[in-house]
């Protein structure tokens, strides 16, 4: 929604909200729920209840629902198998709260989260079956988080013999953890993009075809909640085409050979940035 539904609610608790947050903040890497005084309690039930606005939110309220969610995925998952189910309702509402909650305390956790359920959810490829490729991922400045829409796409195109397309193939080459970005991608990025697409079709057509590799796609991932272990989320069906060595020497050398050729005119829009 345009909207946040529980502003006014938010809005309304006021002042106890301004106490709650006092309290909660003297709590540090200890919170949880039990450790709250009455009003503290009294405070996050009515935050759940009025629909969990993000105006003027503690974001230790967001924390405890989120040591919720790990649960729910983290452990009703092995005896629950509505779990599955929910995940998608899980996702949208932690990508909600992300984007209301301004703060890396819970973006951090909040993104990790976000791959073990996108992992966990993810469809099962079938051998023969065709990958349907939506928009890839934008490439963003943060290079170190490699987005697990991307990873997935990867792997179920290993998975199922499936060419992998320019555009998912070009921000496959920008989040690659062990290929360095070159300054013509930042200084020339649309004559990179052009290039990089029309060298990539000529010499894979329909797309590069990774093979599949013996390493699966695999999360080890630290919970936010103190009352919950570290966890090794995997899935054996994904390879993980990252791992690939022979997939990243065939990206690799291909960003060497457009590289190559915009060098001369990125250098010349160093000199002539208006040009």
């Amino acid at each position: 929604p345009d909207t946040d539904p529980g502003a006014e609610l938010s809005t309304g608790l006021g002042a106890e909200l301004d106490t709650v947050r006092a309290e909660i903040a003297v709590l540090g890497r200890d919170l949880g729920y039990h450790r709250l005084t009455p009003a503290g309690r009294g405070g996050y039930l009515r935050w759940l209840a009025g629909g969990r606005p993000t105006a003027r939110v503690p974001v230790e309220f967001a924390l405890l629902f989120l040591f919720g969610l790990e649960r729910r995925v983290l452990v009703d998952a092995d005896h629950d198998r509505s779990v599955r189910r929910d995940l998608p309702a899980i996702a949208a509402e932690l990508r909600r709260l992300r984007a209301g909650v301004d703060d890396q305390a819970f973006a951090g956790p909040a993104n990790a989260l976000l791959d073990v359920v996108e992992l966990t959810g993810a469809a099962r490829p079938r051998p023969g079956g065709v990958v349907t490729f939506a928009a890839p991922p934008a490439p963003g400045p943060d290079r170190t988080r490699v987005p697990m829409a991307l990873r997935i796409a990867l792997g179920r195109s290993a998975a199922t013999a499936t060419p992998v397309p320019a555009d998912w193939a070009r921000g496959w080459l920008w989040y690659h953890p062990t290929i360095p970005a070159r300054t013509a991608q930042h200084r020339c990025p649309r004559e990179f993009d052009r290039l990089f697409t029309a060298r990539y079709t000529q010499r894979h057509g329909a797309g590069y075809v990774p093979g599949a590799t013996g390493t699966p796609i695999r999360i080890t991932y630290q919970p936010a909640s103190p009352g919950l272990p570290t966890t090794v989320v995997e899935r054996p069906d994904l390879p993980d085409v990252f791992a690939s060595t022979a997939a990243t020497a065939a990206i690799g050398g291909l960003l060497d050979e457009v590289t190559a050729a915009l060098t001369p005119y990125s250098r010349w829009l160093a000199r002539h940035p208006e040009g």
